[in-house]
């Protein structure tokens, strides 16, 4: 039996000829677009989550279950009989609510680019709403679901309805053509015919801003009013009347002759419409949101608020409306960075958020503090540093105690900064059009400014005595450069050498990425591609290797000191993963563009704007190290199913048999231990029993357990990453990974 016996560290061990996938986990935050019901269940989203609530007693409404549409964001929710319709960034998803707890996916069409704003269902006949158009689909067969014709609404707003067979829109004819409110018969959807058009004005006239069809009528909500338009003829719109509203219309819902209007003044307003020549306010629900869609049944209405959240309110007196339930971890998020087990993330104008992200399934909001659109942060000690984008102004925050964050002091020059960064005890940030600012962090809250060197760039990083610094030539034809100096003496930069990348349009720096004391040295993010440099013995710049992208252009990049992840928002938007090694190419591609990313432990996280943030298993391994006695005689496979829930099978041969008898191992003892992404072991199972418990004979070992997804208490464990490994008389054979999922 060949042994090999060697220190292994199970850092980055990847066989990098086979791209390795990042396995999907969760996704959170996200803000709440749509919200719709069907019976005693609601259904609302939180970016690409879709959550259920059992709202058959008002008092107890309590969220039951949930599904996740994975990466992408949900726009709109729309239910027809046993379907529900999601509209995503990627497309649209149907799944079957017949049982509405467990509600099941059974079909998606994808659009590519492919937001959707609006979705309409009549019969078997899908209207998807896009930005420039209506698509129109036969749901006859649900799994073959075929495509039949296009309306086309240049210049929208995203305004539309249906009455009798036919979809309204807005149009304006050309770049400043004159507006109209048009109508076309879907009645025969392979040729939808235009059928009715009104003339509202010339460019300058107010776009309308809502639409919603009731009885016959198209009320249309502009500005501060709401018109109302005769659309009982189809071939005919004939404006009517028209009332104005306290703010301008963000939306609104119309049941049993009352309109419900939500306004930018944060308030919803209720409007018996039965004489709509003398609307009548029967009465407010105030909230501090615009709300962005409204849904009603009977008694209740379900709203939606984007950031601010979901609510289900009791209008069964209008004088006096009752919140019912509140659902409000709804928030974009930007920029990210993590510490250990703490992540800072922006979260737009909600301010930035600390999080507790130790347990996988749920992450804690510690603290928050009121600093908007942060676009990049960098700890120094307990103190995080917060420039928003395009700002001549550094946030300094003491994060000491996470719960209580602390503004406590600030960096303040003319004009707007472009990137800074901190290396040792200083502080470097670039002025736009002016020079490089040097400052002291000796005492954290106070920078002193000790230096400035009146050079021209927008992107820098700093590694002991080296800066590297991105700049732009100032001429025609645009170039980018790479600069190096040496700033040994900070009141005094030596320029050392530079490197042309290329054109600035295809060239412009993004991400400088420091690789010390490794090789390459350091790696540089542009629009088309990434390369990797190195400092040569005569302190030249050098280009190791290059990649360009084919389509697309990178927008963000994140090293996390072994692998290059760069955000390539092309299509449904991507990530690709590069090695240190640039010559490989893409090793991994992840389905999500990021605006911002972080790691914590093996997981990689990446937010998505409005759509949150979503985590990833990284297939590249680096939380154990211990001496493993590699031997051929043994081989422990890959679990099955994997990621699972609840439980799943490891499987082991011995001496290339899976049933083998014990004796041939010459060993006393051999189990699989299952450990926790932080080492601590949460399971093992004997896998040489006493003879009298061979199922095989004396001494023969079993060739597979299941694991349950318990400790060794029977207690269930969390959803993360686990380790198991095949040990045999004390010595570990073998180890791998999985993924339990809830």
């Amino acid at each position: 039996m060949k042994k090999f016996l060697f220190l292994t560290i199970l850092t980055i061990l990847v066989n990098l000829i086979y791209p390795q996938n990042f396995n999907f986990i969760s996704q959170f935050q996200g803000i709440c677009y749509s919200g719709e019901n069907r019976g005693d269940y609601a259904y609302f989203n939180s970016g690409g989550n879709i959550h259920i609530l059992d709202i058959s007693s008002p008092n107890n409404i309590s969220i039951i279950n949930e599904i996740h549409i994975g990466k992408q964001m949900c726009s709109d929710i729309h239910i027809n009989n046993d379907l529900m319709f999601l509209g995503t960034n990627g497309g649209i998803s149907i799944y079957s609510i017949e049982n509405q707890i467990q509600p099941e996916l059974i079909s998606q069409i994808g659009l590519n680019p492919g937001f959707v704003n609006k979705l309409f269902s009549v019969d078997s006949l899908l209207i998807v709403i896009k930005s420039d158009n209506a698509l129109l689909y036969d749901l006859t067969d649900l799994t073959n679901i075929h495509f039949l014709s296009s309306i086309p609404f240049d210049y929208d707003e995203d305004v539309y309805c249906i009455n009798n067979n036919v979809l309204y829109g807005f149009i304006q004819v050309g770049f400043s053509g004159p507006h109209y409110l048009v109508g076309y018969d879907f009645s025969t959807p392979e040729n939808p015919e235009l059928v009715a058009e009104l003339y509202l004005g010339e460019i300058g006239t107010p776009w309308p801003d809502c639409f919603y069809s009731y009885n016959n009528l198209l009320f249309s909500g502009v500005n501060d009013s709401i018109k109302i338009y005769d659309i009982s003829i189809q071939s005919e719109i004939n404006f009517i009347t028209s009332f104005s509203i306290d703010g301008n219309v963000l939306s609104f819902n119309i049941d049993n002759d009352v309109m419900y209007v939500s306004t930018e003044n944060e308030a919803l307003i209720m409007i018996n419409i039965s004489d709509i020549l003398n609307p009548e306010i029967m009465g407010y629900f105030d909230w501090n949101a615009a709300i962005s869609d409204i849904f009603i049944d009977s008694n209740l209405v379900l709203l939606s608020a984007e950031a601010e959240g979901f609510k289900i309110i009791d209008i069964s007196d209008f004088t006096n409306i009752d919140e019912l339930f509140h659902y409000n971890n709804t928030r974009a998020v930007g920029a990210i960075k993590i510490q250990d087990n703490i992540a800072f993330a922006d979260t737009y104008n909600n301010g930035l958020h600390i999080l507790d992200i130790s347990n996988i399934e749920e992450h804690v909001i510690l603290g928050q503090i009121g600093l908007t659109y942060i676009d990049l942060m960098e700890l120094y000690g307990s103190y995080l540093y917060c420039l928003s984008d395009y700002d001549s102004l550094i946030h300094i925050v003491d994060v000491s105690d996470p719960c209580i964050p602390e503004e406590v002091g600030e960096i303040n020059i003319n004009n707007p900064i472009t990137d800074f960064c901190i290396e040792g005890e200083y502080l470097f940030l670039i002025e736009y059009n002016n020079g490089i600012h040097i400052y002291d962090l000796i005492e954290p809250a106070t920078p002193s400014e000790i230096a400035f060197e009146a050079v021209d760039g927008y992107k820098l990083n700093v590694y002991d005595n080296f800066l590297f610094l991105a700049d732009n030539s100032d001429e025609y034809p645009y170039t980018t450069y790479l600069k190096l100096f040496n700033i040994e003496n900070l009141n005094n930069f030596q320029f050392m050498s530079e490197l042309i990348l290329g054109d600035a349009s295809d060239y412009s720096i993004k991400g400088i990425m420091l690789n010390f004391p490794e090789t390459p040295d350091l790696f540089v993010g542009f629009n088309k591609g990434v390369t990797s440099c190195s400092i040569n013995p005569s302190n030249q710049l050098e280009l190791c290797h290059e990649y360009i992208l084919n389509s697309g252009l990178f927008s963000e990049f994140y090293f996390d000191g072994y692998y290059i992840y760069c955000g390539n928002p092309y299509g449904y938007g991507s990530t690709y993963v590069f090695d240190t090694n640039i010559n490989t190419g893409v090793i991994s591609t992840i389905p999500l563009c990021g605006k911002g990313y972080g790691k914590y432990q093996d997981i990689l996280f990446i937010t998505s704007g409005f759509a949150g943030y979503s985590l990833f298993e990284s297939p590249f391994t680096n939380i154990i190290e211990e001496v493993i006695e590699y031997d051929n005689s043994f081989e422990l496979k890959q679990n099955f199913p994997n990621p699972f829930n609840p439980e799943t099978t490891i499987c082991f041969t011995a001496e290339n048999t899976s049933l083998c008898n014990a004796s041939a191992w010459q060993a006393e003892d051999a189990e699989i231990v299952i450990y926790n992404i932080k080492g601590q072991k949460i399971k093992q199972y004997s896998i040489f029993p006493e003879q009298s418990q061979a199922p095989y004979g004396a001494g023969n070992i079993q060739s597979s357990i299941v694991w349950d997804g318990t400790d060794q208490t029977s207690k269930p464990v969390s959803s993360g990453i686990y380790f198991y490994q095949l040990k045999v008389d004390g010595k570990t054979k073998a180890s791998k990974k999985m993924l339990l999922i809830k």
